[in-house]
């Protein structure tokens, strides 16, 4: 499963599910789990300048020694540390947390990793892979992935609201010149198309979210079938949001089969703006 987000890309077993989320730039953080419990979380702080790592995860160990071993906290005399990739791991002895922490020097960003209970076995199979995953989300594109949603957006583009839930996620993002666009998962279709056709369902959703559907379409997309839709929505902009004129956009669902799923895209934006193509959003 990949992570991208902000600044960071990372590939996480496909079993890893996040169960908390920030999609706060400045600081932030994922939390993990399975059916079996916490697996890992990651957090991540601005830092312009090159952190002292291999003390942040002593005094983590520290800490985490005074809050739960109080007699081993007064016999703490240091951890073990390694380099994986870009990270700096360290950790004391099994059954306690490991944490690992890098510096994306580029992005000016600190990346922090904790997982709950050490072992060689953890160490080697899972947590190594994820670390050696690591890269950084830069470029003229980048990528976003997480609750089943995979898109690449122009840089500028940052997450707005989402709201992720196991079988309905949505994620809006929004660029600095007011181009806004959604993008919606959903799980158990069957029930969803009970008693509608796909386009009577995505002319329901759009309406719904305060969008004029001007035209609508079925046709097949990707050996998908699919609906585009032509719609207008409200301006939030300045004048346009004073004298309530609209902003074009446009929409399309698809229902994937083979994942028993439901994906929708929808986009507008101001009329100087351009939109963008579906062929870049998704080319992954």
């Amino acid at each position: 499963m990949r992570l991208a987000w902000h600044s960071f890309i990372f590939e996480l077993p496909d079993d890893w599910e996040a169960t908390r989320y920030s999609i706060a730039v400045p600081s932030g953080r994922f939390e993990f789990n399975n059916r079996d419990g916490p697996l890992g979380r990651l957090s991540w702080e601005r830092c312009t300048s090159l952190p002292d790592q291999e003390r942040i995860l002593v005094e983590y160990h520290r800490r985490y020694l005074r809050q739960h071993d109080k007699e081993a906290f007064q016999g703490f005399s240091g951890i073990r540390t390694e380099r994986v990739g870009s990270f700096l791991v360290g950790y004391r002895r099994p059954g306690e947390p490991c944490q690992a922490v890098a510096h994306l020097k580029d992005m000016g960003v600190v990346l922090m990793w904790v997982f709950p209970s050490f072992s060689n076995a953890n160490l080697t199979e899972q947590w190594k892979p994820i670390l050696r995953s690591s890269r950084p989300n830069v470029g003229t594109w980048r990528e976003w992935a997480c609750f089943g949603i995979r898109c690449r957006l122009p840089s500028g583009f940052e997450i707005e609201r989402a709201a992720c839930r196991p079988a309905d996620a949505w994620i809006e993002f929004q660029h600095r010149n007011m181009h806004r666009i959604d993008i919606h998962r959903w799980g158990i279709p069957r029930e969803l198309l009970r008693e509608r056709d796909l386009q009577g369902f995505f002319t329901h959703v759009l309406r719904g979210s305060g969008a004029l559907v001007l035209d609508c379409q079925e046709e097949t997309w990707r050996h998908m079938a699919s609906v585009r839709a032509a719609i207008e929505t409200r301006g939030t902009r300045g004048m346009d949001r004073l004298y309530s004129s609209y902003w074009r956009g446009e929409a399309r669902v698809w229902h994937d089969t083979s994942e028993k799923r439901l994906y929708a895209y929808v986009q507008a934006a101001p009329k100087k703006v351009a939109l963008l193509a579906e062929s870049e959003v998704f080319r992954l």
